[in-house]
């Protein structure tokens, strides 16, 4: 049982490449020798180079206004909009580094402690 988006999704996967291919030969080919095998609408060399490269540098640019649009939406810590809990808040005010409630170091863990309680979860 397959959704229509997976289909509709193969079968543009599908044409893509053909696709690709007839457009790379209208560029290539001269427009004569297209007259000559009846396809009377060829777009202008113009065009086809002007489409699919405005095409790509719209897709660049909304990955860079979406980031900045991201940047400019995050407030300042300063901020009254920006929340803070009372560790968060403390955080920002005093060091943790000698209190008892800090968060441990960062180590790695022992692949064999792993292990271990993966054992025990298969045991229960």
């Amino acid at each position: 049982p397959h959704s229509p988006l997976e289909s509709c999704g193969f079968i543009l996967h599908i044409l893509t490449l053909p696709l690709i291919l007839i457009y790379s030969l209208s560029i290539i080919i001269p427009e004569h020798t297209l007259f000559e095998w009846g396809v009377t609408y060829n777009p202008t060399n113009f065009l086809s180079v002007y489409v699919p490269t405005s095409i790509l540098c719209i897709f660049i640019s909304i990955l860079f206004i979406n980031g900045a649009m991201n940047g400019l939406s995050v407030p300042k810590l300063e901020s009254t909009d920006t929340m803070w809990d009372n560790y968060s808040g403390s955080a920002r005010l005093t060091s943790h580094a000698n209190s008892s409630d800090a968060l441990p170091d960062i180590g790695d863990i022992d692949v064999g402690a792993i292990n271990d309680l993966f054992d025990q979860s298969l045991q229960r």
